[in-house]
């Protein structure tokens, strides 16, 4: 309720100050061209057109009923300068000046009064002494009918610009919270999403895989390879259960933290270490110094890594390629195995490993993978990741 008050009262500030500014101006300008009421009596007015201007300011402050009250006085002040200095009331352009202030600027500066029920009655009463101000001032130039009708219609216009303003901004700070309420709704399934997803591909490439090893009595791994693997997977399954996000690097214990910047060759030179202890020669290309920012370099590495874990298990082969390529814009990974391969369009879009560890991985970094294999020629997979 306190920002649907604070928006409200700052509209209606600003329509306070643009249109009250605007009856100042047209008060000045009527009364400058052309001078039909003498200099000095133009003279004198400028610095209570100034007052005006700044009573309509006042408008936009905590205090509203200075404003109105400050302007109304001011109007009049500039009513008795010109029938006093001037000699006369009657020309269009003092009947205009008098008109512009009690019928715009002070209206203007009384807008704000509209914001509450209390402050509603305030501008009433403003603007019954303001029109009343006006008939008097006026008499000798017009009748009192045409005076008091002229009013009501300046304070009708700017009535109805703040009961406009009053009654909009309730419905649309609505809609506004709803929206945000919508959004951070939204934000928050989209982050339970992703943790999920991340959970589900670090059981799969880690816990599964180790247990896939073990149903097949893990024939071609080292026992000691084996049982360190079973470990960490069980600090990973203690950290899941505990509500971390571990971030693995391939070749690592699993650590809640992402891993400091380090170079793309002597990560992969880990991976390869992990996979020839399975039994899966890795053959390096071109890995140079590249360097990747952690989250990036943590994606691109395991999905390299669920690449070779394919091979291991599915090729029928031991000797892999995985070759290293960059530019300015990417850095990429091709890794080639010569095994039996299989047809790319018969692939289930279920298989959780090729969809999340790889595919869904690297688009979370905003890169992207492509997969080229037949049945008996071997697969090669390309992997990217931006810089």
């Amino acid at each position: 309720m306190d920002g649907i008050r604070r928006e409200r009262e700052r509209l209606l500030r600003q329509v306070a100050r643009a249109y009250g500014s605007a009856a100042v101006i047209a008060a000045v300008a009527c009364l400058s061209v052309p001078p039909t009421l003498g200099t000095t009596a133009w003279l004198i007015c400028l610095p209570l057109f100034a007052l005006a201007g700044a009573a309509v300011w006042l408008a936009g402050t905590p205090l509203p009923w200075i404003g109105a009250l400050g302007t109304l006085v001011v109007a009049i002040a500039i009513a008795i300068v010109l029938r006093l200095v001037g000699g006369d009331l009657a020309p269009a352009d003092g009947v205009i000046t008098l008109v512009s202030l009690t019928g715009g600027a002070v209206p203007a500066a009384a807008i704000t009064l509209l914001s509450t029920p209390r402050g509603a009655i305030g501008f009433i009463t403003v603007a019954g002494a303001a029109t009343t101000t006006a008939a008097v001032l006026l008499q000798d130039a017009q009748p009192p009918l045409v005076t008091v009708i002229g009013q009501l219609f300046g304070w009708s216009i700017v009535a109805t610009l703040g009961v406009v303003v009053v009654a909009a901004v309730p419905p649309a700070a609505e809609q506004i919270d709803s929206i945000g309420r919508a959004h951070r709704a939204e934000r928050q399934a989209s982050e339970l999403e992703a943790q999920r997803r991340q959970g589900a591909r670090l059981l799969h490439d880690t816990v599964l895989a180790t247990l896939t090893l073990l149903a097949h009595s893990g024939v071609g791994v080292n026992e000691e390879v084996l049982r360190t693997q079973a470990d960490s997977d069980a600090r990973l399954l203690r950290q899941l259960r505990l509500g971390e996000t571990p971030t693995p690097t391939p070749g690592t214990p699993y650590a809640p933290e992402p891993a400091e910047d380090t170079t793309l060759a002597e990560t992969l030179a880990a991976l390869r270490r992990r996979f020839g202890q399975m039994g899966l020669e890795v053959s390096l290309h071109g890995a140079g110094r590249v360097m990747l920012p952690p989250h990036v370099l943590d994606a691109f590495l395991l999905a390299v890594a669920e690449c070779l874990e394919n091979v291991r298990r599915h090729s029928g082969v031991t000797v892999a390629h995985v070759t290293i390529t960059e530019d300015d814009r990417a850095v990429r990974a091709m890794v080639t195995d010569a095994g039996a391969g299989f047809e790319v369009g018969s692939v289930d879009d279920g298989r959780f490993g090729l969809k999340e560890s790889v595919l869904g991985r690297l688009a979370s970094v905003g890169g992207n993978a492509r997969i080229f294999s037949s049945t008996g020629a071997g697969t090669t997979v390309l992997l990217e990741v931006p810089r």
